[in-house]
């Protein structure tokens, strides 16, 4: 089985907050909307939907395009430290779904108009954005300069009261929903919680390159103090937050070759900050069948739990995007999940292997299974357990709404 996978809550034990997951597991991917609260539900013994709704409007938890340009969850931390350091990727994403837009209108200017018009609104849509610049730049494509924009600047989703069945996308600065929330900022969830961990006892440890290390698997970031830089909502340089970013990625998906940590960032030439923050070990990890890759590097982990026999992932799930090569088993069926357009379905896994996929049905409230094989007692009710949960969610916010 894939060391990574210990690191993975995937024994479905862990008791801590949706803050305290996320950050551990560096972050959850949100390219459909129910995918957070599934990827929640499968690593927390206990998940209640409304403590990740009030993290998301609080903005304790916000959803963005980041890793390899895609939608992910992530802590307030997180987005803060490692925001800028994702810009030249976004950069590159944008040339390269936007041919020739640089040459119809001027990068700078669009970024500029772009901020203005987010900072006079509490929310746009993808089209709103797109309608209001065209009419400013009318040689581009609407839709492309809604999407530089979008990628480029440093805007975070609109949190929607139910984030089950959330509105349509509305799109604000990073700036303008961490200051609502500054002059109040809540109790964090560890803390209203009840847990003990405090922000003395999580730094008992540092680590020769100056990481923080936890005291325990139920530490949380965002139990700092207010001045803990990545805190504040101020955006950390590159600099500053690119080590940030890839020892969070060893610690949730080590040991790791530089080839699978630019898989999953989509940030090229990260050589020298694995040197810098990583353990190295040369060979290949255990889970590994193919040739070895070079250097393997890795961090302490946040977590160190076995994962159960069953466990179901909601679509697009990162344990399929932390290795560049097909050796793991997980990965390798990352082909057969992906359909012809790019829509990558959920899966059951037994043993560390894909034995079934499924999906939502569009407006019934349910999933639909379609097994691989044969399934044995254990898979078909972790299967059915999945889908109860969803159904209870599900007639839940449709009450709400």
């Amino acid at each position: 089985m894939a060391a990574y996978l210990r690191r993975q809550l995937l024994g479905q034990t862990f008791t801590g907050t949706p803050v305290e997951v996320v950050e551990a597991v560096a972050g959850l991917n949100a390219q459909t909307p129910r995918a957070p609260s599934a990827g929640l539900w499968t690593r927390l013994a206990s998940f209640d939907q409304d403590d990740l709704d009030r993290a998301l409007r609080s903005y304790l938890l916000v959803k963005a395009n980041l890793m390899r340009g895609t939608v992910h969850m992530v802590t307030r931390r997180q987005y803060v430290t490692w925001r800028l350091s994702l810009q030249p990727m976004l950069e590159r994403t944008v040339n390269g779904f936007c041919p020739g837009l640089w040459r119809t209108v001027d990068h700078d200017k669009l970024l500029r108009r772009g901020a203005r018009l987010l900072r006079e609104h509490d929310g746009l849509t993808r089209a709103e954005i797109s309608a209001e610049l065209g009419q400013e730049f009318p040689l581009s494509e609407p839709r492309q300069l809604g999407f530089a924009v979008r990628m480029l600047l440093p805007v975070v989703q609109v949190a929607d009261d139910v984030s089950w069945r959330p509105a349509r996308s509305r799109y604000i600065l990073a700036e303008q929903a961490f200051d609502d929330v500054a002059g109040s900022r809540p109790e964090s969830p560890a803390r209203a919680s009840g847990s003990t961990t405090s922000g003395a006892a999580v730094h008992d440890q540092e680590a020769e390159n100056g990481e923080v290390r936890p005291a325990n698997a139920r530490f949380s970031p965002l139990d700092h103090e207010p001045e803990t830089p990545g805190q504040s909502g101020e955006l950390l340089p590159a600099p500053q937050g690119l080590p940030d970013l890839v020892r969070s990625f060893l610690r949730a998906f080590g040991p790791a070759s530089n080839a699978d940590a630019s898989y999953w960032s989509g940030v090229s030439r990260l050589a020298p900050v694995l040197t810098s923050v990583g353990t190295p070990s040369v060979g290949r990890p255990a889970e590994s069948t193919g040739p070895a890759r070079g250097t393997w590097y890795d961090a302490t982990q946040h977590i160190d739990e076995e994962p159960r026999r069953c466990y179901v992932l909601p679509e697009y799930d990162n344990v399929y995007f932390c290795r560049k090569g097909s050796e793991s088993p997980l990965v390798s069926a990352k082909k057969r999940l992906v359909g012809p357009v790019g829509h990558m379905t959920g899966s059951l896994v037994s043993a560390g292997e894909v034995c079934a996929q499924w999906k939502w049905t569009v407006g019934a409230g349910t999933v639909t299974l379609t097994p691989w094989r044969d399934l044995d007692t254990d898979e078909a009710t972790e299967f059915e357990r999945f889908r109860a949960w969803c159904s209870t969610i599900d007639a839940a916010t449709t009450r709400r709404r």
